[in-house]
């Protein structure tokens, strides 16, 4: 016996052998493998009762939480139909007392955000082609502003954490598209404005 095989000097080394179970009825059958009459034998091709395990709830803060995203989310819209929108296409910001766009008084351009308040003005009123022509991200944020409303609405009613499928989707698949959205729309916008094409 090598050293490393006796238990005695080296007890820590060494752990409790597994009981196993086989499934065959009782050494006689098992020495000849005859083990079909054996109760204990599950065959791989029978009924098993496989459950699908169900995702876990929200607490009763997480659904508040959600609640109260639903409930601002829902404002903005509200807000937004409550504006009317500026015929030039940017501005109706300034309906809610904001001041003018520093960037687009500084050098003569839109900024990235330029005309997004009219584009959600369009959107709430059903009016989708100027909501896109006017800031075509104001209406991907238009669109995601409604979609987070009915799923913080469905999370906090049914405690089911939806959200949490958005974890199946690397961020590089949605945050990526949405950053160069973002770009190409303004690109857009500087397009309309500079050759006198904005406004609806």
């Amino acid at each position: 016996m090598n050293d490393w095989e006796n238990p005695k000097p080296f007890p820590g080394n060494r752990v409790t052998a597994p009981a196993y179970s086989f499934s065959c009825a009782d050494e006689a059958s098992a020495s000849t493998r005859d083990c079909g009459a054996s109760a204990r034998l599950i065959p791989l091709n029978g009924t098993w009762p496989f459950h699908r395990a169900t995702m876990p709830g929200l607490s009763i803060g997480s659904r508040l939480t959600a609640l109260a995203v639903a409930a601002a989310c829902l404002a903005v819209l509200v807000v937004a139909l409550r504006l009317t929108p500026d015929a030039s296409g940017m501005g109706t910001h300034r309906e809610l007392g904001l001041q003018e766009c520093g960037f687009l008084a500084t050098t003569g351009l839109p900024c990235p955000s330029c005309g997004m308040t009219t584009s959600y003005v369009y959107f709430v009123r059903g009016q989708w082609v100027a909501s896109v022509y006017v800031q075509p991200m104001g209406f991907v944020l238009a669109v995601l502003t409604g979609v987070i409303f009915w799923v913080g609405l469905y999370e906090s009613i049914t405690g089911r954490a939806v959200h949490r499928l958005l974890a199946v989707l690397p961020m590089r698949y949605h945050l990526f598209p949405l950053l160069a959205l973002l770009i190409l729309a303004w690109g857009w916008k500087m397009y309309i404005y500079v050759n006198g094409m904005d406004g609806w």
